[in-house]
């Protein structure tokens, strides 16, 4: 919520859940998902594949997913406080993924992709403390999970097994440390004064 709110707006939100300036916020963030994602899917292809010689799908998803993916839905709740913010957010980037795929993956199944990782986030914020690190640790291992899975469903692609856990705690540590890159993001937006509520229990 931003300081100096006006009648008009606080009206608004007495009506509906999420305001005007909540649905701006969340879509901003959504694009900015989007537009990152897409621009460094090369690059980030490259890097797995053919610098570190990983195996894939889902090398980038575990190991940049933080930043990729959950980062924006996380941050839409921090910015609004608003439970829910983080699954809307998740669904404005899984429709744009629909027509702009992740990668080898295309279509509704990304859609599927963003709406698991958004409501696990949302079930991570719910706790007290650590709620930011908690819920992005959660979401870009599930993420990662149900990519790897509609990879091989959809796709036929499989990963190799014994690869699996090793992603998995890897995506763990990315959802992790971009939690903390969002506490201090916030922190930064409380100390210039563009967000209201003070992060005391990340």
């Amino acid at each position: 919520m931003v300081i100096g709110m006006g009648k008009v707006e606080a009206k608004a939100m007495n009506r509906y859940y999420f305001s005007t300036r909540d649905l701006v916020v969340m879509a901003t963030l959504a694009a900015v998902q989007v537009v990152i994602s897409v621009s460094t899917v090369p690059f980030v292809r490259q890097l797995m594949h053919g610098v570190l010689h990983l195996p894939g799908p889902g090398a980038g998803q575990a190991i940049l997913g933080g930043f990729l993916y959950v980062m924006w839905a996380v941050l839409a709740y921090g910015v609004t406080q608003k439970r829910g913010s983080a699954l809307v957010t998740s669904i404005f980037m899984g429709i744009v993924g629909i027509f702009t795929g992740m990668g080898p993956l295309t279509g509704f199944p990304v859609l599927v992709m963003y709406l698991a990782a958004g409501l696990v986030c949302e079930i991570g914020l719910l706790v007290p403390k650590g709620r930011y690190i908690i819920a992005s640790a959660l979401a870009v291992l599930i993420q990662f999970l149900v990519f790897i899975s509609l990879m091989g469903y959809v796709n036929g692609q499989w990963l190799i097994m014994s690869w699996i856990p090793i992603f998995a705690i890897a995506g763990i540590v990315s959802g992790a440390a971009f939690g903390m890159v969002n506490i201090g993001i916030l922190r930064s937006l409380e100390r210039a004064g563009l967000v209201r509520r003070v992060v005391k229990t990340p």
